[in-house]
């Protein structure tokens, strides 16, 4: 067991070093990539909520230049809650980051090889961390596009199936547990992973199980996936993206090489846009599915071969029709991020086939090559230089790219100055509308010397009626009913897995 331990560790070690050296070294110790400041003011952000007592904050009040920002009542958010800690114990915010990055990319390792060794062997599984981590998605989603949403998704899918396979008690809650935290991790991941178990369900012999599963974690989360639903037309998001996701399809030939570059996702544009290539050694574990689905006659390898073809075929203009018909998928945005579905079939498949290979470890160490070379050029990564956690701090930043989290209200494209602080007292000689440096939302109530008040925006700030006379405001970020009876939900979920934790231990559903 301890050598296994070993060998995983110098594998991971392996598979980390070629981009150790610009990861942590280089102007300010960061690199250049599509999100590389947006997780630091998220992270910034929260920690300033924190230090106010806001526990679940739906509401950043210090965000977009102080007049604050309902982002985590739509965007995932429980990786930044993982940061915080650290930013407190002395790191700054972007080795905080930059320490929450490398974490998710050795956890996915550990997590990969625990689902792939309980189902084939300890080399075999070694195997599957080469093809975890090298996909080009798994860069990409890491160095490329600095998705620490997707980063801990990666961690938490393989954790998932993992649980959901072991037979224990413990295993159920855990399970529940993770499928729930990945609702809070990525959004599009969780959804992806939804319709992973729905085919799982089809071919799993504990079917009651994984629905049991996917139900319980449904209700845990609800109080965060059905008000973010519900409540996105109070944003920008859905009309800045309405149609995108026709001009996300890339084509069959990009699947199989496209240039490595550190653009936006142009599946029309590929000479400026990041890569969608899955990889030319996964393509390798690809072309083998027929010998790996002769040779060994389980159900797994059936669903997994099933959810690599969907993904790949998802992901591709042909199956148009199918996003028309459904128009829930357009929800998706990017159909090339089904590569999580992808390489995750993938990485597993690998081990099957390496299972059934002689000399196990020869085969392991001669994919681990394969893929080291054939991603030799994909470990460089442009430093940056995005300044001290003063400049963060002061950043005029919403946490979002095009202003998509922003409410529907605010004026996209304008320059914010710094918000001014809201007055406790007002004077005024005759009614007048008064408008404060805070932007408008649902949630938002105020109060004139304890009565409540109508509030509407103006320009996307707060606005009320102000009658003649001193009059004290006071203003509350609460709930609306969607949150309101979500969060009931969800509470109830919560006290019904207690209970059955409380339970004495006896045989689940199977």
């Amino acid at each position: 067991m301890k050598s296994h331990l070993f060998q995983l560790l110098l594998v991971l070690l392996a598979l980390t070093l070629p981009t150790i050296g610009t990861y942590y070294f280089g102007s300010n110790g960061m690199y250049e990539c599509h999100d590389s400041i947006m997780s630091p003011v998220r992270l910034y952000h929260l920690g300033e909520a924190l230090k106010l007592g806001i526990v679940m904050p739906n509401w950043l009040p210090t965000l977009a230049s102080g007049f604050g920002s309902p982002i985590f009542l739509f965007s995932w958010f429980l990786p930044y809650y993982l940061g915080v800690p650290l930013h407190m114990l002395g790191l700054s915010l972007l080795d905080a980051t930059k320490v929450l990055f490398l974490l998710s990319w050795l956890a996915s390792g550990v997590a990969i090889y625990l689902l792939a060794r309980r189902l084939t062997s300890h080399w075999s599984a070694l195997a599957a961390v080469g093809f975890y981590l090298l996909a080009p998605f798994h860069l990409n989603a890491t160095f490329t596009r600095c998705s620490l949403g997707e980063s801990w998704a990666l961690v938490l899918v393989p954790l998932i199936f993992f649980f959901l396979l072991s037979k224990t008690r413990r295993a159920f809650f855990l399970a529940v547990l993770s499928l729930s935290a990945l609702a809070l991790t990525h959004n599009l991941d969780f959804i992806f992973t939804l319709g992973l178990l729905g085919l799982w369900a089809i071919f799993s012999p504990d079917r009651k199980r994984v629905i049991v599963v996917a139900l319980f974690s449904l209700g845990l989360s609800c109080f965060f996936w059905l008000p973010a639903l519900a409540e996105q037309s109070y944003l920008h998001y859905p009309y800045l993206v309405k149609g995108t996701f026709l001009h996300q399809f890339p084509t069959l030939s990009a699947l199989f090489n496209s240039p490595w570059q550190y653009g936006p996702p142009l599946p029309e544009d590929q000479i400026h846009s990041l890569s969608f290539q899955l990889g030319k050694i996964h393509w390798l574990i690809i072309a083998t599915i027929p010998l790996i689905l002769w040779r060994v006659r389980k159900k797994v390898v059936v669903f997994l071969a099933g959810a690599l073809g969907l993904s790949i075929f998802l992901q591709l203009k042909i199956s148009l029709p199918v996003w028309d018909a459904i128009q829930a998928m357009q929800i998706i945005v990017f159909p090339w991020r089904l590569q999580l579905v992808t390489i995750f079939a993938v990485a597993l498949l690998a081990a099957f086939l390496v299972n059934i290979l002689p000399r196990q470890k020869i085969f392991l160490l001669i994919f681990l090559a394969l893929l080291l070379i054939a991603n030799r050029n994909h470990f460089y990564l442009p430093l940056g230089d995005y300044g001290a956690d003063s400049y963060i701090a002061h950043l005029d930043h919403d946490g979002s790219s095009w202003g998509e989290y922003l409410p529907l209200w605010v004026p996209l494209g304008q320059p914010r100055e710094k918000a001014a602080l809201v007055p406790e007292f007002f004077q005024a000689d005759k009614a007048m509308a008064v408008t404060v440096d805070r932007y408008y939302f649902p949630g938002w109530r105020g109060y004139l010397d304890g009565k409540e008040i109508v509030l509407w925006p103006s320009e996307g700030k707060i606005t009320f009626w102000l009658p003649p006379g001193q009059h004290r405001l006071t203003l509350v970020f609460g709930q609306t009913p969607i949150r309101q009876l979500t969060t009931l939900i969800s509470a109830v979920f919560a006290l019904c897995l207690i209970g059955l934790w409380a339970k004495k231990s006896r045989p689940l559903a199977r």
